[in-house]
């Protein structure tokens, strides 16, 4: 991954701290949960370096599916952000055990051809669609914004994230500066999650 990637002369120069908490962080702790459920899995399972580490050796590209959903319990489904079919997905959630999850990463005619504009509805219309095959394997759909899909686009995500429906469990990754940087946008942004019970992707890189 590209994104916030240094050079090692760059990160021996970068300093790693941790920002101070947010305010709202000591609040959420205190409500606790009652345990939580973490679910551990990769962006793909077509790793062909791993046929004889993870996967049995002479595993063939048809079957990684079926031995990756041995060893992990979730899929970040980055395929899902260039294409996705309903028959594909019906015969993916074949494949996997009850409890598996699968994380279908929101079409990028959505969020990077579209950015969340109007006619972005149909094609969040047609993945929603795709989609429902996972049935009772559909984990939360993340939505990645592109990095150039600023702080001054709030209204935009707003629009678009009120009109998203209840039942569909759904994190957003905001990624450029401003969302951080201005610390009204990023309350307000959040607050806008908060309010719709969406959630947020963290992603931990050494320059973000």
């Amino acid at each position: 991954m590209k994104f916030g990637k240094l050079s090692e002369d760059e990160l021996k120069n970068k300093k790693l701290s941790l920002p101070a908490d947010h305010a709202d962080t000591q609040h959420v702790l205190a409500k606790g949960y009652g345990g939580v459920k973490v679910h551990v899995g990769c962006a793909k399972w077509g790793r062909k370096e791993w046929v004889g580490l993870i996967y049995p050796k002479r595993t063939k590209d048809n079957d990684f599916l079926d031995e990756y959903v041995k060893h992990f319990n979730s899929i970040e489904m980055n395929t899902t952000f260039y294409s996705v079919k309903k028959a594909n997905v019906e015969s993916w959630t074949s494949r996997a055990p009850k409890g598996f999850m699968f994380c279908p990463k929101v079409s990028r005619n959505v969020t990077h051809i579209k950015r969340l504009n109007d006619d972005a509805k149909r094609y969040s219309d047609y993945f929603l669609e795709a989609i429902s095959g996972f049935e009772g394997n559909l984990g939360p759909s993340f939505m990645q914004l592109p990095e150039n899909f600023a702080g001054k686009y709030f209204e935009r995500l707003k629009a678009y994230i009120e009109d998203v429906p209840e039942d569909f469990k759904l994190f957003v990754e905001i990624r450029h500066e401003s969302w951080f940087e201005d610390q009204s946008i990023f309350d307000e942004t959040f607050q806008l999650l908060k309010e719709n019970n969406i959630g947020a992707v963290i992603t931990d890189v050494a320059d973000r």
